[in-house]
């Protein structure tokens, strides 16, 4: 969820960005997020930081695509280890509706770190705001302003014509690859990919086949955003998708799925 290592280097220079409006928003979220008074922003990737002249720390905001209260609230519970962070949870996780709020402690590259967060649930695309500062520079403030943002967080309606361009039967393929999905309208999916070896001859001799189905949700507009595919399994796959553009002109039954196009047949 977070890129820490590329998130806290991006902090060093956030102070010098003077960006300023009243909502912020993405393709790829399902939600948008009103700007603190006095605060300024950076957006990185996906995620939203937020940092401030005299209040000490800096705030994260990020989307993230849980598919039950369930799910977020064991994502919240083990805490966050990567790119040089270590952060635990303390105390009990506090529900509230659709959210939870959690304290944590922890270490950036050795030195001691204090933050506070609270995960939304939402089957439109939930989110998670993180504060971090120093133990010693952590303040009620910093606090405070995380649960503004989360009050005043407002998420996006579903816009149904979307769903109903993206469903259909979508193909690419390669040399010696096939892929087809399948999105219907009742939110479920089926995906078979087939690999194979071409002989001299040119056919085709089976080598690997793999199927899957599972829900499909989707964010964004009809020039680009993100395709959630969540299998049986429960394991949940984004795939970014933006329109075809060839010399100025959008072919809206092509598209880029994570760079590989594919083109819709039915």
């Amino acid at each position: 969820m977070f890129n820490f290592k590329k998130i806290l280097f991006l902090f060093l220079f956030l102070f010098s960005v003077n960006i300023f409006a009243k909502y912020i928003t993405d393709s790829n979220w399902g939600f948008k997020v009103k700007a603190p008074s006095g605060w300024k922003y950076q957006k990185q990737g996906e995620n939203l930081l937020f940092g401030h002249n005299t209040i000490a720390g800096m705030i994260i905001v990020a989307p993230n695509n849980f598919k039950s209260m369930a799910e977020l609230k064991k994502n919240m519970k083990d805490g966050i280890h990567e790119g040089g962070v270590s952060l635990n949870l303390t105390g009990k996780l506090a529900k509230n509706k659709n959210t939870y709020k959690g304290n944590y402690v922890g270490v950036y590259n050795g030195e001691k770190i204090k933050g506070v967060s609270v995960g939304s649930f939402s089957s439109n695309g939930g989110y998670i705001i993180l504060a971090l500062s120093t133990p010693d520079k952590f303040s009620k403030k910093l606090s405070s302003v995380v649960f503004w943002i989360s009050k005043n967080i407002k998420y996006i309606k579903q816009n149904s014509n979307l769903k109903s361009h993206f469903i259909g039967t979508w193909k690419t393929v390669t040399k010696n690859s096939e892929t087809i999905v399948t999105l219907r309208a009742d939110g479920k999916y089926i995906s078979n990919y087939e690999s194979s070896y071409s002989g001299s001859n040119g056919g085709w001799g089976m080598a690997n086949n793999d199927n899957s189905s599972g829900t499909w949700r989707i964010k964004g507009n009809k020039k680009q955003g993100v395709l959630i595919l969540t299998d049986r399994n429960g394991e949940s796959d984004n795939y970014n998708y933006r329109v075809h553009v060839k010399n100025g002109k959008i072919f809206w039954t092509e598209y880029y799925y994570n760079n590989v196009l594919f083109w819709k047949t039915r």
